[in-house]
């Protein structure tokens, strides 16, 4: 089945490196390709299509970052915007965050990761953003099922989601967690640690998608594997954490895993609802027919 490409706006300066994301992206988004910050804000003033994501270089600034990306974040707030750099610097990444960078991502990158990361980033374009809800009595909060082998980091986990309302399941093997997502229909998200005693991560992922491929599933990791993380992406992973974790990049993580969530369910709403409509106007011109 065709999928309409989402567009991409490229900001980047240097003619090599352009090339190299051209020929990447170009197969899997509608690009548009700007050499500066100056001519994407044009765009951001001009277009009349919908930019999705902008992805852009640190190095393509001709002016103070900040304010660069405030400026494009306020001509098109629903755009997400996407930082590639080599700065490690967390208070940098901290200030860019605050004012509108959604995702930035360290150089070097592998695109088997970085382009699903990109979909990902991109399909949440105009969907209404998660937020995580109060402790009330009275509202939902999102269910996530924790699978960590390890007692130590799966209580530390637990801790850090239940302090922002969550409701957390765990599990302490593949077997337990394939359990309860077989018998918990109201779980949102699962974490899923890669290297498990009774089974690989890999053949859990299949497993859980299997049983419920509305379930987003994030990959727990203690060391970045370039081939183990494209396989689990193919299984159909949502998205990975590196350990240690960061509690803020968790919840981060987890937060789009829900948007994307929510996003799907909408769209496979409207599909079944199309489908009623059609079958119900068949059943009417059946009934005029044989009347």
């Amino acid at each position: 089945m065709n999928q309409t490409k989402q567009n991409l706006v490229v900001v980047c300066s240097d003619q090599q490196e352009k090339e190299l994301l051209n020929r990447h992206f170009g197969k899997h988004f509608c690009l548009i390709l700007t050499s500066s910050i100056q001519e994407a804000t044009e765009l951001f003033q001009k277009s009349s299509i919908p930019i999705h994501c902008a992805v852009i270089d640190d190095m393509s600034f001709e002016q103070t970052r900040t304010e660069a990306v405030e400026t494009l974040h306020t001509l098109h707030p629903e755009c997400k915007i996407v930082m590639l750099s080599s700065s490690e610097n967390t208070d940098y990444w901290k200030e860019l965050h605050n004012h509108g960078v959604y995702e930035h991502f360290l150089k070097p990158f592998s695109f088997d990761i970085l382009i699903p990361k990109l979909k990902n980033i991109a399909s949440l374009f105009q969907s209404n953003p998660w937020v995580p809800v109060s402790n009330s009595s009275d509202t939902q909060c999102a269910n996530l099922l924790l699978i960590e082998d390890e007692s130590r980091i799966r209580m530390a986990l637990s801790k850090v989601l239940m302090r922002q309302h969550f409701k957390v399941f765990t599990a302490e093997n593949a077997a337990s967690g394939i359990d309860i997502v077989e018998n918990t229909p109201s779980i949102d998200v699962v974490l899923l640690d890669i290297g498990l005693p009774d089974k690989s991560g890999v053949e859990a992922l299949k497993e859980i998608k299997a049983l419920r491929p509305d379930v987003e599933v994030i990959m727990l990791t203690a060391y970045y594997e370039h081939d183990l993380i494209v396989n689990c992406f193919h299984a159909g992973a949502f998205d990975y954490v590196v350990k240690p974790y960061d509690a803020n990049h968790l919840q981060k993580t987890v937060a789009r895993a829900l948007e994307h969530r929510s996003q799907a369910l909408t769209a496979s709403e409207k599909h079944v609802h199309t489908l009623d409509s059609l079958m119900e106007s068949v059943r009417h011109q059946v009934q005029i027919i044989f009347t």
